[in-house]
């Protein structure tokens, strides 16, 4: 006899509706809502877990876990580099669909939620959150929505229309009006950025006097950061006194190091930064550039944290106006934007700012900073996400 799971499946290959005379389905189950002071017992599904690259998830859970939410993280596969975590969850590795609705309910899950669309939570969350009769939320980001394959597999407003789907949420408009287009109702989209570790106080926030030579990059080497831009830019101002330190792992490190070939101003450190390194690193930097591009496969940013946690920091951020980075980084205002893959705004940008100290622009960095936190504060945003589950 087939699964749940496994029928569940067998629809997809069609529009989400009850068969002919199918009794509707009803989602939530009445008796898996949290009673009058019980905790709320929430399953995050991802597909793997800890990653070093998915702050945002680990800054979300552990907010959660301090106000008292009963969390459990159900995960498909280990990373490709893992992070070190600040904070204790019980975590579950599972096989497939079968194996994690088994989980669900043993563990008396009352509601699932998914960062990432595509695999995880359209082959995993919303089946198996309808199989047990349970609300589910999703955060699709990036790679999982943009990228043309899994924009063809990630069936966005089919599983929106879900009886069982709580909400869609968006980092901004951008999101909001691409998942819309994509049949999500507009009332299931909340606008909530992805949360950040902010760890800078207001009396810590300090914005540096020193010239600006030190332009720095952290971040995953995939071809959607502008990593060979960012070397092409280099490459042009080899005759002012600045040097571009490039920090990081994945499948384009070949590339990247190939081209940082015989460049002088260049230096690329393979390996993912933990997180006490990577706040040194950014500590001692003078700006963070940034120049995200839609790559060959369709794959482009949503936001990246990086802006968030550098801008919060007084950090000068050059970047690119790509998907929802213009909620935060605005040209003159909160930070330097050129359009994607505009080699000569960059050069334009970094001959303005090299040897300037940052204090010469401070009204642009103390903006950029009360915008991040206007945004993306992790009480506000994380506070968006609990009453959103509680509603």
């Amino acid at each position: 006899m087939a699964s749940l799971i496994e029928k569940f499946l067998s629809r997809l290959k069609w529009p989400l509706m009850a068969g002919p005379g199918a009794a509707p389905l009803k989602c939530p189950s009445p008796s898996m809502r949290p009673e009058k002071g019980e905790a709320l017992r929430v399953g995050y599904v991802l597909w793997d877990y800890p990653t070093l690259s998915q702050s945002f998830v680990h800054s979300e859970i552990k907010w959660l876990i301090g106000r008292g939410v009963d969390v459990q993280v159900y995960y498909k596969g280990p990373p490709d580099k893992a992070a070190v975590l600040d904070y204790k969850v019980e975590s579950f590795l599972f096989k497939d669909a079968d194996a994690l609705l088994g989980l669900v309910r043993k563990n008396r899950r009352h509601l699932l939620h998914s960062h990432f669309a595509y695999p995880t939570a359209t082959r995993f969350t919303w089946p198996v959150a309808e199989a047990a009769g349970l609300p589910f939320t999703v955060m699709p980001h990036a790679l999982d929505i943009f990228q043309y394959e899994n924009m063809k597999q990630n069936r966005l407003g089919e599983m929106a229309q879900s009886p069982c789907c709580k909400a869609f949420f968006a980092y901004g408009p951008f999101h909001r009006d691409f998942f819309v287009e994509q049949g999500v109702p507009a009332d299931k989209v909340i606008i909530k950025p992805q949360s950040f570790h902010s760890s800078t106080t207001d009396e810590g926030f300090r914005i540096s006097e020193r010239p600006i030579r030190k332009v720095v990059f952290v971040g995953r080497f995939v071809e959607k950061k502008g990593l060979t831009d960012l070397v092409a830019t280099a490459k042009r101002l080899t005759d002012l006194d600045l040097s571009f330190d490039v920090y990081g792992y994945g499948p384009v490190e070949q590339e990247v190091t190939k081209a940082a070939e015989g460049v002088p101003n260049v230096r690329v450190h393979i390996g993912g930064l933990p997180y006490e390194e990577y706040m040194r690193v950014v500590g001692e930097a003078d700006l963070f550039f940034i120049p995200c591009v839609r790559a060959r496969n369709g794959d482009m940013d949503g936001l990246p944290t990086v802006i968030m946690e550098s801008a919060d920091c007084g950090l000068p951020v050059l970047t690119t106006s790509l998907s929802s980075i213009p909620l935060l980084m605005e040209d003159g205002v909160t930070g330097f934007v050129c359009a994607p893959g505009d080699i000569d705004c960059f050069e334009e940008k970094l001959r303005w700012l090299a040897g300037k100290s940052p204090s010469e622009f401070k009204d642009i960095l103390v903006a950029a900073r009360r915008r991040v936190r206007e945004k993306c504060d992790p009480d506000v945003v994380n506070r968006r996400l609990l009453d959103t589950w509680l509603s």
